[in-house]
């Protein structure tokens, strides 16, 4: 058992969260996480004196800024929004 799951269990699809976010929205999934930690507690499951959440790094499609970089994206940003005026 590894958090209650059997190891054998089978293995919840990596999407799960981002795809119940974009079907349900952020509000919904923070209440629903909310609400979860709330009967944990009040089953005395966990202590509300530290809650460690486990985050999943995605590599992202990113140039590093450089300050050359930084001013075109800037330029990009203003002249897009002045435009839009």
């Amino acid at each position: 058992m590894f958090c209650h799951i059997p190891v054998c269990a089978e293995v919840t699809d990596y999407t799960i969260l981002a795809k119940l976010t974009k079907r349900f929205g952020e509000d919904t999934i923070e209440k629903l996480n909310s609400l979860i930690i709330q009967k944990a507690l009040d089953e005395k499951l966990i202590k509300a004196k530290k809650i460690r959440i486990d985050t999943t790094v995605v590599k992202s499609n990113i140039h590093h800024p450089t300050d050359a970089s930084l001013l075109s994206d800037e330029i990009k940003v203003l002249t897009r929004l002045v435009k839009k005026r």
